[in-house]
């Protein structure tokens, strides 16, 4: 033949099921067939099909006997021919969401069988693209689509399902969408977490996103995700719900992949969460810290400590590398954040002279929660001490106290520190604790001209300096 030369074999879609979209999505697939192969120049030599999947959401699951076969023949004619195109027909009257379309490989570029896609264009002319081509096309609508859901919620009527993960088809755009459920006539507020593997696969669970707080409407479903047929990396999901605040009342959880999308709700199994009696233990972070030296107190904050700290650490030598001096507003919203923190674990506290009583500033613990940090999720230590209480050496007697409690008693696995690169006493602090600088989080703050340096070490890095505070002895 003499189109030898540009081998082709096609790959079609049938439903047996359904006898007229059936010939409707022959004919379809036809007329691209016809169109595309006269349009590119190539020549016929083999063609394959498989049976639409019946069901939504099934039609990735490789492999897929007549797909199998067209790559084998391909392979088959490379050989003869040192290359080989199958085109993968596209059809409207192909069903509920069957777009099969394999994943696209690097290593397929050069490869001696090229997969092209053919369907109709807008102004129903054939045309063929490449695979990677259709592949990014495909990833690109459903992150557009991902993206208009979000926020989302729908009006649950009078469904029938009680179920708390309601799912929604939508067979025009192929997809389901996955909604939680809040049957009550108040708004619910919940927390949800997630997690994923590749469907079918031995790798452990991925890392769980952090909490992430949700309000739903009364009667409403809010969208939670969306999965569309054809997706390249199916994937099995675990998520975990917890309903209620602080000490929770009950907590859900439900492992599903989208093979279990046949129904109109996903259940999840729910456990009540009955704490025990508060202890000696939970109480002390509120009542007292558990640290002292031989100069210094730290205590928690009260009523009168504000106003002494305020006189004393809002000043403007105090504040010079730490942003300038705190209007009202900001200094209260400080002190409450530190209240609210010790009452759960580390925080900034109160820093008391033993001798006299005198509050000198504060020093602790906090857990960074600015989005964007480069910190961000890591414990900090932090010190701020009155300015008539400088070169006393109470910066560090506080600090080495806080790190030992935190390698040794609360089981921290890392602390940093972000200093201003101009703050020569409290560079000088972190140095003579052990904590080296990580030169790659170098950062600008929000300050005109501020680059803040972060220090850090580890519970590794502490124990092998042998650090143990005079002070503590």
């Amino acid at each position: 033949m003499s189109g030898e030369t540009n081998p082709c074999i096609v790959y079609l879609r049938q439903r047996e099921s359904d006898r007229r979209g059936n010939t409707l999505a022959l004919d379809q697939q036809t007329v691209i067939e016809a169109e595309a192969i006269r349009k590119e120049g190539w020549t016929l030599v083999g063609g394959f099909g498989d049976s639409e999947f019946a069901d939504p959401f099934y039609g990735w699951l490789e492999p897929r006997e007549g797909w199998q076969l067209a790559l084998k023949e391909a392979e088959c004619v490379a050989r003869k021919y040192r290359h080989c195109t199958v085109l993968i027909l596209r059809s409207d009257g192909i069903g509920e969401g069957d777009l099969f379309l394999p994943k696209w490989k690097a290593a397929d570029a050069d490869g001696p069988v090229q997969i092209r896609v053919a369907s109709f264009s807008l102004r129903g002319h054939a045309i063929s693209t490449s695979l990677r081509s259709a592949n990014i096309r495909f990833e690109r609508y459903c992150e557009l689509e991902r993206a208009r859901d979000v926020g989302s919620a729908i009006d649950l009527g009078h469904t029938a399902t009680s179920g708390k993960i309601v799912l929604r088809r939508d067979l025009r755009k192929h997809c389901i969408r996955l909604y939680y459920a809040n049957h009550l006539d108040e708004p619910l507020e919940l927390q949800w977490q997630a997690a994923e593997k590749p469907l079918h696969s031995d790798q452990p669970w991925s890392e769980s996103s952090g909490w992430q707080d949700l309000t739903v409407p009364p009667k409403s479903g809010l969208w939670l995700q969306t999965f569309f047929q054809g997706e390249r990396d199916p994937a099995a999901c675990r998520w975990r719900f917890r309903v209620g605040k602080d000490r929770q009342r009950k907590v859900g959880n439900v492992i599903f992949s989208p093979m279990d999308f046949a129904g109109q709700s996903l259940l999840l199994r729910w456990s009540s969460y009955e704490p025990e009696p508060l202890s000696d233990y939970d109480l002390k972070w509120e009542e007292r810290p558990a640290i002292e030296t031989n100069r210094l107190v730290f205590k928690p904050w009260e009523a009168v400590d504000h106003i002494a700290f305020e006189r004393h650490c809002n000043t403007p030598e105090v504040m010079r590398f730490l942003g300038g001096v705190q209007s009202p507003m900001e200094f209260m919203r400080d002190i409450e954040l530190f209240r609210s923190a010790g009452k759960k674990g580390p925080t900034y506290w109160a820093l008391q002279r033993r001798v006299d009583g005198e509050l000198l500033g504060f020093c602790g613990l906090l857990l960074v929660e600015e989005a964007g940090s480069p910190v961000e999720g890591e414990w900090e230590i932090g010190w701020r001490i009155r300015q008539d209480a400088w070169r006393n050496g109470y910066a560090y007697e506080a600090a080495a106290a806080v790190l030992k409690s935190a390698f040794d008693e609360w089981e921290v696995e890392k602390v940093v520190c972000r200093i201003d690169r101009r703050n020569h006493a409290s560079l000088r602090v972190a140095e003579k604790l052990g904590m080296t600088e990580n030169t790659h989080l170098r950062h600008k703050s929000g300050e005109e001209d501020q680059e803040l340096l972060v220090y850090e070490m580890g519970w590794h890095r502490f124990w092998a300096t042998g650090m143990t505070s005079a002070a503590l002895d």
